[in-house]
Parts: C-alpha cells; structure tokens; sequence
C-alpha cells in the first residue's frame, strides 16, 4: 500500500483501512514480491548511522545547500557535516536557540519559500531569536527517506544531546512532519488520536501508558500547518505577517461561551477578560438570529488581541456554535475574525476546534484561515475535547484559562502553552486529562510573544532539561475495559465479572437518573458502560448527534456506582 492517502496527501497508518484524515477508503493492494536477494525490511536509514559517521543509503531528493564544513553556515546548520560544533558554538552565542523543522522535498516552488523563511530567520534574529534550518531535503540530516513521528523524535534526541533548543517550529501538516497517532482510550467515538505531544517530551509511548510528563524547562514547540501542494504558501504569508511582530503594551481579550458553559467560563476568562458573551444570545448566522431574535455578531473589534472561545465544535464543520438545552446555533465563523490588526492569539475549547486538515484550503479550517490573517498562535483540539458546565475547571478549560492568562501577562506562548499542560497535571488524573494533554496543540512560533513581558514569572531555559522524563507510573496509566460484551474482562475471576456487571447495572440506572435530572437533550439514551482497569471506578458514556453537533457525557462513578464527575464534549 503506498505511503500517502491518494485523496488528500495523509500519511497511512499501517494496517489501516481508512485514511485517518479525509475518512476515504483505502485500496487493498496485493504484496509485492521482494526481487531475489532484496532486503524485507524497510530501506529507510536510520539515523544514528549518519551521527556515528557510518555509512548509509540515501536516495536522491531536493538539491540541498552547499555545506561549508567548519564554518557557519547561516541558517542551514544542519546541512552541514559538522554541525555538532556549529550547533555547539550557535548555543555559546544565543540567548533563544531554535529549531524549524520542516520538509521540502515535494514543493515545486522549493527556491521560493526557502527566501521566504531566510527572510522569517534574519527578523526573528533581529529579535534576538536565532532559528535555524533542520529541512528533511538535505541528506546531511540523516537521510530520513519516509518520516514517521518515531524517527524524527529520535532525530531530535540525538540534536538535543549535544544543544537543547529553546524554540521548535514544525514547517507542515501532518503529510509532510507526521504527528504521533495514539489509541484513544476515553471510550468515546475518536478511535485515534493526532498529537504532537511528543515532539514536547520527545517520547512517542502513548500517554495512557502512565507517563510522567515535567513541562518545566522543555523547548516551546508550535506547528504552521501548511502542505506541500500549496507550495508551503500559507506559511510564507505567516511569515510575512508575524516577521515584524512587535508585542503590545496590554492585551485586550474577547471571551465567548455557549450560554451551556457560562458559569464556568466566567471563572477560567474573568482574569483577562471582565466581560464574556454567550450564544445563542449572539449568533455569527443572520438567519438564525432572525428567525429566533438573536443578535448577530459580523466581526470581532480589530481592538481585541487575545480571543478566548468555550465553545462547540464539528469534525463535519469548520464553525464553532453555542448551545442552550438543545439548541445550537452557529456562534464563529471565520469572517468574524480582526482583519485590520497587528496581530491576535486564538484560544479555542472546541471539539475539533484544530481539527487536522491536509491538502485543504484555508477557507475549510479556522486555523489554517486564521494563521494566514494576522494570527500569530492558535490553542486548539484535534479531536473531541470535555469540560465541566458546574463552574469547576477541568480539562480543556484549565488548557484555556492558564494559557490566556498567561499570555496576557508577557510571555512567550510555546511558555504560555506549556504552563497550561503542567496545570493540566496538577491535580487528579483522569483518563480524560490524559487525553486533553495529547490532543490539544499550539500552531504558530512557539517564540512570539503578545505583550510586553512586565515581570511575568517563566520556565527556566530549554538548555537546562532535554526531555520530560520517559518513567512510567501505574497509578498514571488508565484503560478502560467495556461490559457492554466482547473479551475485554476474560481475565477476570467469575465472582470480579459478576461483581462488575451488577455495579454497571447500578452505574446504568445511576446515570439515567442524573441525565434526566440534568441533562435532558440525553434523557433515553442507553449509555456505553466501562469498567478502568486498576480497581478506579466505572464511566458511562452517552453520545448523540443532533443538528451535526455531536455530543458525549460521560458519568464517572467510585467503585459502587456513585456519581464522581460528569464531563461533557465542547
């Protein structure tokens, strides 16, 4: 089976008989026979032999930079032979060192957009930001003939051995850098998910696997998803508009919630932003606002520079929309956003508010629209994403809140997003926190900074910590384990399956009775039942599809069946 979806450009998870990405089928090609002799496993070198000087195969792709052995070569460090000893000496002289990762081999118009980031990279220096070039196209990087995530975080592992960035910026959706693809273990529609988490710890085992995660001191890493069929020309506009970014004095917040989410958006978006609007008492469809007398929202004031969102999201639709008991009208949409502006950083709780997009025009994804329209960083989920409506901050809020809160105070937002993540973990685990740490992503230089920066505390430098630590803990570790049938508890003595069955039936009733007290748009929904694994409790998940909006609560109960917590999709 070829590498890439023949429909969108995606790369194919092997064994998979549907692209991750666009949904299309895929063909069933017959096993080529190997030629006598030939080698079975992939050809791919690996490459810790380039590092070790030992000798590989490459196949020919793009022309590469002349390498200038000995000397800096500019911003093309590691086209050259010798760049443990540039990367070495570029570390001496740098304050904020950083990475662009990229991919040009497929790009037609390659010479253009190399100016274009030469141009990106001699401003950034200018802002004391020193980035250079980590392109796949040259061979001196290892010669990585078909990147998967697993390789190119132990390229970067090898990099950060001998100097550990401050900053990393992935040039490329997912068809050109691939993210990490890890089975979903919340029980709930998502059978993946896409992340780029472990470009942050440089560890690719699966975050439900109990890993122990310190944010402290990482490199900030933020992703322009741009695609090789475009030419890479979305991330050349990025560039030109954020090259000469300069931070304002005070950050000026716009914050907008479904009216479902107003008690506990008050909460996370009140320290940047004392007003909040909610839908549907506001809609961005004129429609809609007529027929039911809501007020239509056409833009957001140039004014605002940080813009907050708690709000719906559609795998099916590149809206946002509020909710009020069954109702969702449409609240974003991308002509909404400041075009008259130095610049903005987006913030949005959405399902799907990142939803990954390949080999597809911007006018199909807020995020690539926004990116390409004075954005200069984007806080989002590429799947279904939870909260909490009871004014308790879970999940994505905590995402939210401490990430807009600490942008307003002058820090970088590769800090800002980090800070989120390790607030995120700063309390008790569930597998729902787990998720939200591995779907949720930042999109754009990781090194911009909103405002002035007037004291606000920061990480320590990247150079002083490489990685989050790769140990395992059990307690961290979470799986859930169906009782609607299947295999799952075959392991279980008889009496522990009997016992499970008759707390789900408890847990069944329990959370019939909460969703018609609470939750009466899912009042008649029988729920899927799962018992976690490691003697912590049941959950109950309900899901639904009304208006294209789909929508999952899950009941997480004690061991007897007693409500904990309840968490519901954005």
């Amino acid at each position: 089976m070829s590498s890439k979806c023949k429909n969108c450009g995606g790369p194919i998870r092997p064994g998979a008989i549907k692209c991750i990405y666009c949904g299309n089928p895929l063909p069933v090609e017959e096993e080529r026979p190997q030629a006598s002799g030939a080698p079975v496993n992939d050809p791919t070198p690996i490459f810790t032999s380039w590092f070790n000087n030992q000798t590989v195969t490459t196949v020919p792709t793009a022309p590469t930079t002349p390498t200038n052995s000995g000397k800096d070569v500019g911003y093309n460090v590691f086209a050259d032979a010798n760049w443990q000893s540039i990367w070495t000496d570029r570390r001496k002289k740098s304050k904020n060192l950083g990475i662009i990762l990229t991919d040009t081999r497929e790009l037609k118009e390659r010479g253009r957009f190399i100016e274009s980031l030469k141009g990106y990279i001699e401003k950034k220096a200018k802002a004391n930001i020193d980035y250079c070039l980590l392109d796949l196209a040259s061979q001196k990087v290892a010669g990585i003939t078909t990147p998967t995530c697993e390789k190119l975080v132990s390229l970067l592992d090898t990099i950060y051995s001998v100097e550990v960035p401050d900053y990393l910026l992935i040039v490329g959706d997912y068809s050109v850098i691939p993210c990490a693809e890890w089975d979903n273990e919340c029980g709930d529609s998502d059978e993946t998910v896409l992340s780029d988490l472990a470009y942050v710890t440089l560890d690719t085992d699966s975050p439900w696997e109990g890993g122990v995660y310190v944010f402290d001191g990482l490199t900030q890493v933020g992703r322009i998803p741009t695609c090789a069929k475009s030419n890479f020309d979305e991330a050349r506009i990025y560039f030109d508009n954020t090259a000469g970014f300069k931070p304002y004095k005070s950050a000026k917040a716009f914050a907008y919630s479904a009216l479902e989410w107003e008690k506990t958006s008050r909460v996370e978006f009140t320290p940047v932003s004392p007003d909040l609007i909610t839908s549907p008492k506001y809609t961005s469809d004129p429609a809609t606002a007529l027929k039911r007398g809501y007020t239509t929202i056409k833009s957001i004031d140039d004014k605002y520079n940080l813009l907050c969102f708690n709000l719906h999201g559609s795998d099916a639709s590149h809206a946002w929309y509020g909710q009020d008991d069954r109702i969702y009208p449409e609240a974003v949409r991308k002509s909404l956003f400041p075009t008259k502006t130095d610049g903005y950083v987006i913030c949005t709780e959405a399902c799907y508010g990142a939803r990954p997009i390949i080999n597809v025009g911007k006018e199909y994804s807020i995020v690539n629209y926004t990116l390409t329209n004075k954005c200069i960083a984007f806080v989002g989920s590429t799947k279904i994403a939870y909260g909490q409506a009871n004014g308790a901050m879970s999940a994505a809020d905590i995402i939210a809140g401490t990430f807009t809160d600490s942008v307003a105070k002058g820090i970088t937002v590769g800090q800002a997003f980090l800070l989120s993540l390790d607030k995120l973990l700063d309390g008790p685990l569930s597998e729902v926190a787990i998720k939200t740490l591995a779907e949720f992503a930042l999109y754009g230089d990781p090194s911009v900074t909103l405002v002035e920066n007037k004291g606000a505390k920061t990480y320590s430098s990247a150079k002083n910590l490489s990685k989050s630590t790769k140990k395992k803990d059990s307690s961290r570790a979470f799986k859930l384990v169906s009782l609607d049938g299947g295999s799952g508890m075959s392991n279980y003595s008889t009496a522990d399956h009997a016992k499970a069955q008759m707390v789900a039936y408890s847990v069944r009733v329990n959370g019939q009775n909460y969703m018609a007290t609470n939750f009466s748009a899912m009042a008649g929904i029988e729920p899927k039942v799962f018992k976690l694994l490691g003697g912590n409790g049941y959950r109950a998940i309900y899901s639904k599809v009304e208006d294209g909006i789909k929508t999952v609560v899950r009941v997480h109960t004690d061991e007897n069946g007693n409500v904990d917590a309840v968490y519901t999709s954005k």
